[in-house]
C-alpha cells in the first residue's frame, strides 16, 4: 500500500531494486510487486542517481557565444531498498562533493532525494561490510525497513521520512516491544552473515595503499 501510494503520486520519481537477467539493478518502479528487497547485491550502486556516468553540465553555442547551464530536474527521487553499506558510501561521497568541494549538481540531486533503506536479508559471499563496520547503519537514511517475515518495521531517520510516512502510509502503528527486539536480533544476525575474512584492520587501509603506491613502478610512472 505504502509503495504503491508513492508510485501513484506522479510528483515523485520512484526507483528501486528489480530483478534483471538473474541479477539485480536499480530502476524505475511501476508497481510494488517489482521490488526485490531480498537481493544480495546490485549491478550498480545507488550513487548512479547522484554521480551519473554521463551528465550534461552545460552547453555553449559557438556562433552566438551563449553559455547555458543545464538545470537539475526538479522532480524529487525516492530510492527504495538501499543497503546500509551503500548508505555509508553516500555519506562518504557527501564529504567530498558537499562538504570538502561543493558540487552544485551533486548537492541538488541529494537535496531532492529520499533514501529508503532495507536491512540486509541475503548477503553476497563477496560482501565484507561486516568487517568495515557498515553492515548496519543508524543514520544517513530517511526511512529504514527491516523484514520480519509477515511485516516490515520502519525506522525514521529524518523529518522528510516522517512526513512521507504521515502522508502515504495508511496501516502504520507503533512497534511493539517484541518487534523492536526482533529488529535488534536481525541486526546482530547480519554481523555473522559475511563469509569474507580480512587479515588486517580496516583502519590500516590508508597506510597499506600509501605503501603500495610508493612501491608500484606502474603507478610511480603515471603519477
Amino acid at each position: 500500500m505504502f509503495i504503491n501510494a508513492l508510485i501513484q503520486d506522479e510528483s515523485w520519481n520512484v526507483v528501486g531494486v528489480k530483478s534483471k537477467g538473474g541479477k539485480f539493478a536499480y530502476g524505475p518502479i511501476k508497481t510494488a510487486e517489482e521490488l526485490r528487497l531480498d537481493y544480495d547485491t546490485t549491478i550498480l550502486p545507488p550513487k548512479k542517481y547522484f554521480f551519473p556516468q554521463r551528465e550534461t553540465l552545460f552547453s555553449f553555442d559557438v556562433s552566438k557565444g551563449v553559455f547555458t547551464e543545464t538545470a537539475v530536474a526538479t522532480k524529487s527521487t525516492i530510492i527504495i531498498g538501499v543497503h546500509p553499506y551503500d548508505i555509508v558510501a553516500l555519506l562518504h561521497m557527501d564529504e567530498v562533493f558537499r562538504e570538502t568541494k561543493s558540487d552544485p549538481y551533486y548537492s541538488e540531486k541529494r537535496q531532492n532525494s529520499l533514501i529508503i533503506g532495507i536491512n540486509i536479508q541475503k548477503m553476497s559471499k563477496w560482501n565484507f561490510s561486516t568487517f568495515m563496520g557498515c553492515a548496519t547503519v543508524d543514520y544517513g537514511y530517511d526511512l529504514m525497513l527491516t523484514d520480519l517475515g509477515t511485516k516490515y518495521t520502519v525506522e525514521t531517520g529524518s523529518k522528510k521520512g516522517e512526513e512521507l510516512l504521515a502522508r502515504y502510509a495508511t496501516n502504520l502503528r507503533d512497534a511493539y516491544a517484541n518487534e523492536v527486539q526482533m529488529v535488534g536480533r536481525k541486526k546482530m544476525e547480519m554481523l555473522n552473515m559475511s563469509q569474507q575474512k580480512l587479515d588486517f584492520a580496516p583502519d590500516s587501509i590508508p597506510e597499506l595503499l600509501k605503501h603500495n603506491y610508493a612501491n608500484s613502478a606502474f603507478l610511480g610512472e603515471t603519477l
